[in-house]
């Protein structure tokens, strides 16, 4: 009887989407798991306190109230780059107070998330599915998939997202901030007299680039 070798084709563009599905349900659970968590555990002083600084950094009127559009800003802002009173920011705590509940995949993406900031970018092409785009920064040509929030813009326009590696793609987190012609100008300037190393230009983003919604 003739020996017959059994032959197996590898589906490599299905492990791949695979892999993609499950780091993008990964990023979901642990962004949920973070607001739902802030939502019950910060403490309301340092939420009111948040808001005070939030308010004066963006430019609203004491005393008036916030609209909802700012504040899913504000939101994010809080959770990813507010610092407390005791100097950690919601996101850190939320780490130290659940990472023995949480997977080795939702730590590995926290970790990501930890670096996280703003970022001035000029856009290439927007679409429903994905933006591509070119950095302020480091001058790169790069593509980004909206993740729950629209891309706010069209071609050319200078805006500023949020991004994390998510699998094999970069995922836009929260909001996006579009630039008019003043805050374009202002922070393509900034950025250029800054002549620190891009680590030292994204410090100074997670600190200010709230700042440029004013």
């Amino acid at each position: 009887m003739k020996n017959e070798k059994a032959t197996f084709l590898v589906d490599f563009q299905k492990m791949k989407e695979k892999k993609q599905s499950d780091a993008e349900n990964t990023l979901l659970d642990l962004y949920e798991s973070l607001f739902q968590y802030i939502e019950k555990e910060a403490n309301l002083r340092e939420k009111v306190r948040a808001k005070h600084i939030f308010a004066h950094k963006v430019g609203i009127p004491k005393g008036e109230p916030m609209a909802s559009d700012i504040h899913m800003h504000f939101e994010h802002w809080f959770a990813f780059d507010y610092i407390t009173v005791v100097g950690s920011r919601m996101f850190d705590l939320f780490i130290r107070d659940k990472k023995e509940t949480m997977s080795k995949k939702m730590l590995e993406l926290s970790s990501f998330l930890l670096l996280m900031t703003f970022e001035p970018v000029r856009l290439q092409e927007t679409e429903k599915n994905y933006v591509n785009y070119k950095s302020i920064i480091t001058k790169e040509n790069k593509q980004a998939t909206p993740f729950i929030f629209p891309i706010e813009g069209k071609y050319d326009d200078i805006v500023l997202i949020r991004t994390v590696q998510t699998g094999f793609k970069q995922m836009m987190i929260g909001p996006t901030i579009p630039l008019n012609d003043h805050g374009a100008a202002l922070i393509t300037k900034k950025l250029e007299n800054h002549q620190n190393s891009v680590i030292h230009k994204r410090k100074y983003l997670k600190e200010y680039g709230i700042d440029y919604l004013r």
